[in-house]
């Protein structure tokens, strides 16, 4: 867990490149891997390395190479639903990034988020304001 941390902290600092939806699919696994076996507060590191990971991708794309990046949207609605309260945070954190960055109320922005739901979810999303006061 250390090394993966420290990996995570070296990507995140050295000058980046493009991102592709692969990256942050393989981000996603790490993070969904590291929030699922909570035994030490090293696993917590990791999450949080990987939402500054997420912040520093926000950061550096232009509003159009995030609109290609729609995972980053899921993940940061996936971490509100946590009743972790760190977790939540880092949801909140990565959400509050994007929505600066991408025009939310443009339709080619509405409909890749749409169409990279992810409609396996259960329960249902219920908006952004329902989870928000969930906070």
């Amino acid at each position: 867990t250390h090394s993966i941390c420290r990996a995570l902290l070296i990507y995140r600092c050295i000058e980046l490149g493009r991102f592709t939806s692969e990256d942050i699919h393989e981000l996603m696994g790490v993070l969904l891997l590291h929030i699922q076996n909570r035994e030490s507060r090293l696993q917590v590191s990791v999450v949080v390395e990987v939402q500054r990971v997420f912040e520093k991708i926000i950061e550096i794309c232009s509003c159009d190479e995030l609109t290609e990046l729609p995972k980053i949207f899921w993940c940061g609605v996936a971490l509100l639903r946590s009743d972790i309260s760190r977790d939540y945070l880092s949801g909140a954190a990565i959400l509050l990034k994007f929505l600066k960055k991408v025009e939310f109320t443009s339709e080619q922005v509405q409909r890749k988020l749409h169409q990279s739901y992810p409609y396996s979810w259960s329960p249902t999303f219920p908006g952004l304001s329902i989870l928000l006061l969930k906070g």
